[in-house]
């Protein structure tokens, strides 16, 4: 892996056009906390942008072929189309964020990136809390659930942005 040296475009142009609300089922959201007992996911083409956030434990993450082991404090990026899969420990907290890319928006960065902060970070505990409230949202009922949604993604998009601007951002070689 090595450090980029160019600016991250921000995780909302990735993720969201600033005009665009997400449909009913264009945001999921798993919550992984063991206490299902282990997960494991075949790689197979993702058709979504998917941020997997590691709270706790390690998540073996499969890209395109590519293995890689993420570690608590780690956020990876995998864009649409990559072939991607995972495995996780009943020791692991993580969450996985999709979002259905948005038709004729093309984000300007779509490369598999990945950033590092060491567990006892606040920034970590920061991120915990806003995907919890994310992942409540998420799995909540209501007309407006996708107003509440895109209420709880953007302020999490822009928090990603601000939180990880100072923090060494990975892209495989």
């Amino acid at each position: 892996m090595t450090s980029a040296a160019t600016q991250a475009q921000p995780f909302g142009c990735w993720l969201l056009p600033p005009d665009s609300q997400p449909s009913l089922d264009a945001v999921h959201l798993i919550r992984h906390d063991g206490s299902a007992g282990p997960s494991r996911r075949e790689a197979y083409p993702q058709p979504y942008h998917l941020l997997i956030l590691v709270v706790a434990g390690a998540v073996v993450q499969t890209v395109d072929e590519q293995v890689c082991l993420l570690q608590a404090g780690e956020l990876y990026y995998v864009r649409p189309g990559q072939v991607q899969g995972w495995t996780m420990d009943e020791n692991t907290r993580a969450y996985l964020l999709f979002v259905r890319p948005t038709p004729g928006h093309q984000p300007a960065d779509p490369t598999a990136c990945r950033w590092s902060l060491p567990p006892t970070d606040f920034r970590l505990g920061l991120l915990d809390q806003l995907f919890g409230q994310l992942h409540a949202v998420c799995h909540a009922s209501g007309a407006n659930r996708p107003e509440r949604v895109t209420g709880r993604l953007r302020p999490l998009l822009g928090c990603l942005d601000r939180l990880l601007a100072d923090t060494a951002r990975y892209q495989p070689d």
